[in-house]
């Protein structure tokens, strides 16, 4: 039989419970606390995306003195450029970039208006020329039906406004 010291103490179940419901709670209340980061996260990294083709087609025009059309589907956005075939001007296929996965373009429109881009097939094309006053366009986008990001860009910037349903 084994002597206990006076410094020799045990736990109890009590105190073992106490101390995996603490930390139980302390996980939960950072779980939620995350809650909208990551969804976030992509709603930035997809705007991202959409400035950086935004700006290369815009970058493509100045340079080349020919304009470029931006077509905004719902999941990609595709750089267009201007072809001669059999002596008629069309656009050719382009380069396409889809978007982070989930997120999805809502609508594009001139900025400020409340007029939105005509759009076909649920395709949104925006034209870019050099040497013309840069228009402002306001990309809406979102991911599921808690998350939406406005991005507005012109050829000298960018501004993005994130929501959630609890902010709005």
């Amino acid at each position: 039989m084994t002597q206990r010291g006076p410094y020799q103490r045990s736990v109890t179940l009590i105190e073992l419970m106490a101390v995996v419901t603490l930390l139980a709670l302390a996980v939960g209340v950072t779980t939620v606390q995350a809650h909208g980061v990551s969804e976030r996260a992509q709603l930035r990294s997809a705007a991202t995306q959409i400035e950086s083709v935004y700006r290369l087609a815009l970058t493509e025009a100045v340079r080349s003195g020919k304009p470029r059309r931006l077509v905004f589907q719902q999941h990609s956005v595709a750089v267009h450029k201007p072809m001669l075939v059999e002596g008629v001007w069309t656009w050719s296929r382009g380069s396409r970039f889809r978007l982070v996965r989930k997120v999805r373009i809502v609508s594009v429109m001139p900025w400020p208006s409340d007029a939105r881009i005509v759009s076909s097939d649920d395709a949104w094309p925006v034209l870019l020329r050099s040497g013309s006053k840069m228009q402002m366009y306001r990309v809406e986008l979102a991911l599921g039906r808690d998350y939406r990001a406005s991005l507005y860009m012109d050829g000298y910037g960018s501004r993005l406004e994130l929501s959630a349903a609890e902010d709005r």
